[in-house]
């Protein structure tokens, strides 16, 4: 991040997939514990992925260089009289204590900054008052951004990968609900809808890279299952029902080209790539997680919510061949657990039905919805409608999931929680949607 407080940051090298697992992960750990301190290290990577790594087409480029005039880390590190110069005697004492800036520097001989402790705690052990520490700080940040603009910037590596752009679209869909800030969503559905006109092959097929106008490479089992999970995750941040006919579209490519039919689990090459000595298959995570784990992931979630048994049969037939995996090197196969998670379930799918646009800012039913995405609730599926759908483009993929379901009454949404297309008695109002809230968290 830009200033990544909470982390210390040791490498000045920025990849857009690492941003994208660490945006995750603290959008996470911000449910899990409500600490607003990882609730900001989301928004300031946000900021920097959009200020600095975003193209003009909308989608977002690879990495930025650790050198700059050919040195490494030139644009992002700093000595103690330059912050001084900056900022002052006394506000520089204060933003050098708080972000491990010294004399003997942390990097090379200058500094890096970073947070060695949290701010709450620099504050204690120099008796500093905390809102006064946070508002100076906020300040300091702001007038060192400044002068840091007008360094020589690294080079970049402006390419744009599907998986990698997809694993972003993944983190920004899921930020928008967790910190209610409908611009990321905006920023996550440009990209996709990037990805999915620019990047196609004459067939309508994914190509795997693009870069400045050109796209080229068939893509390859990643692409298709980073894209396929992000887009059933910009459906559940806003209910519009295009985003399932896409992602529908990509698992119906990756079933019937990319799986081994024989054995299960998929190929990261599909059956009409170029000839290969041998077609593999990666199971094993790595800095991003595995083709196969995002697979089984994508198809489950999916599959839940189109009631598609092909779907979930693959996904199971990929953690059964994983199933070593798991028990021998669980670490190697965190994204896989992940999606044994959500077979083992129970999984719920949580439906809202209710007066309004489901796609609309500020209607019932994204009320209603925002209050569920502001939990860690891993193991459910997300959908909405309006009870009149005249204006509301209605996805056959979902026909199933939304038979029957009506509003209760005509001012509240009314809530579904459902597994495996059966319901529990539907409840609207703030009391009883709360109850719900309570059972599922818990």
């Amino acid at each position: 991040a830009r200033w990544c407080e909470g982390c210390v940051v040791r490498s000045v090298e920025k990849q857009g997939e690492d941003k994208a697992v660490w945006m995750v992960a603290y959008l996470e750990g911000f449910l899990v514990t409500g600490n607003q301190e990882y609730a900001a290290v989301a928004r300031q990577t946000i900021d920097y992925i959009l200020h600095e790594m975003t193209d003009g087409k909308g989608g977002f480029h690879s990495t930025e260089d650790a050198d700059s005039e050919g040195v490494e880390g030139k644009f992002y590190v700093w000595t103690p009289a330059e912050i001084g110069a900056v900022l002052g005697e006394k506000q520089a004492e204060r933003f050098c204590h708080v972000y491990d800036v010294s004399e003997s520097g942390n990097f090379e001989g200058q500094n890096i900054l970073n947070l060695p402790r949290p701010i709450e705690q620099s504050a204690k052990l120099r008796d500093w008052e905390l809102g006064e520490l946070n508002a100076e700080l906020a300040d300091s940040r702001k007038k060192l951004f400044a002068v840091r603009e007008k360094r020589v910037r690294p080079g970049k590596d402006d390419k744009i990968l599907v998986s990698w752009n997809s694993l972003m679209i993944d983190a920004l869909a899921r930020a928008a609900g967790v910190l209610a800030v409908p611009q990321y969503y905006d920023a996550a559905a440009r990209a996709a809808r990037f990805l999915l006109t620019d990047l196609r092959d004459d067939n309508g097929r994914l190509l795997h890279c693009w870069r400045h106008g050109k796209a080229k490479l068939a893509a390859y089992l990643d692409d298709y299952a980073y894209l396929t999970c992000a887009l059933v995750r910009l459906y559940e941040a806003s209910f519009d029902e295009v985003w399932i006919d896409e992602a529908v579209a990509l698992a119906d490519v990756m079933l019937g080209h990319f799986a081994d039919q024989q054995e299960g689990g998929f190929f990261f090459t599909a059956d009409d790539h170029e000839v290969m000595i041998a077609r593999n298959k990666d199971f094993h995570d790595s800095s991003v997680p595995s083709g196969n784990s995002m697979a089984a992931t994508a198809l489950l979630r999916l599959g839940t919510l189109c009631g598609r048994a092909d779907y979930l049969d693959a996904a199971r037939g990929t953690l059964e061949m994983s199933r070593d995996l798991m028990m021998k090197s669980p670490t190697a196969a965190g994204q896989m657990l992940v999606a044994a998670n959500l077979l083992i379930g129970p999984t719920y799918e949580i439906v809202f039905v209710g007066p309004g646009a489901a796609s609309e800012e500020g209607s019932g039913i994204q009320q209603a919805a925002t209050r569920f995405r502001q939990r860690f609730l891993p193991n459910c599926v997300l959908a909405g409608r309006p009870a009149d759908g005249e204006d509301h483009y209605q996805s056959p993929h979902l026909a199933a999931l939304f038979q029957g379901k009506r509003p209760l009454g005509t001012a509240d949404t009314t809530v579904y929680v459902c597994k495996d297309f059966s319901c529990q008695a539907p409840v609207n109002g703030e009391e009883a949607v709360a109850k719900v809230l309570a059972r599922l968290s818990s």
